[in-house]
Formats: C-alpha cells, sequence, structure tokens
C-alpha cells in the first residue's frame, strides 16, 4: 500500500520521470523537461527520451512518425502496465 501512494504522489509531480527500464523501477525529478529531452536515469543509467517516452535505443525520430507526442499519462499507463507484467511473471 505504500509503495502504491509514494507512486501516485510522485506522478502528480509534473517533473518526475520514471526510469524506462523494465529493470530498475526508480524515478527522478527531471525539472529540464523538453529543454533536455534525454534522461539518464541516477540509479541505473539507462537513457530515455521525456518528450516521447521511449528508450533512446527505440529512436526518437521514428517513435515522433509513427506515434505522434505520448501524454504523461500514456507513459504512466505504459509502466504500470509493465510493472504489472513483471509482478505477475
Amino acid at each position: 500500500y505504500e509503495r502504491l501512494m509514494i507512486n501516485f504522489v510522485l506522478s502528480q509531480i509534473p517533473t518526475f520521470q520514471w526510469c524506462l527500464n523494465p529493470n530498475c523501477g526508480s524515478g527522478q525529478d527531471h525539472y529540464q523537461g523538453e529543454n533536455v529531452p534525454i534522461m539518464t536515469c541516477n540509479a541505473c543509467g539507462h537513457k530515455s527520451c521525456v518528450v516521447h517516452g521511449t528508450p533512446i535505443s527505440d529512436g526518437c525520430e521514428r517513435w515522433h512518425s509513427d506515434k505522434g507526442p505520448v501524454n504523461k499519462q500514456e507513459k504512466l499507463d505504459a509502466v504500470a502496465f509493465t510493472t504489472d507484467i513483471k509482478a505477475g511473471d
């Protein structure tokens, strides 16, 4: 329950970003936002694009042309879905 509450509170912070590495589970404040679109996780070093919500290895340009911009709720839903899958393994 405590973890869910912490995750909820963190998700309410507009500049907070979760690490997209499925093996990490960490997150951090990325106050630079779209001005510095690449976030490097302080815990694992994984790089992701905060604009498109994708790992850098996926390529921002490809994501933008295929999917268009992703809003924060869609990113949170994707992380929650991935987390649920990991928990169910």
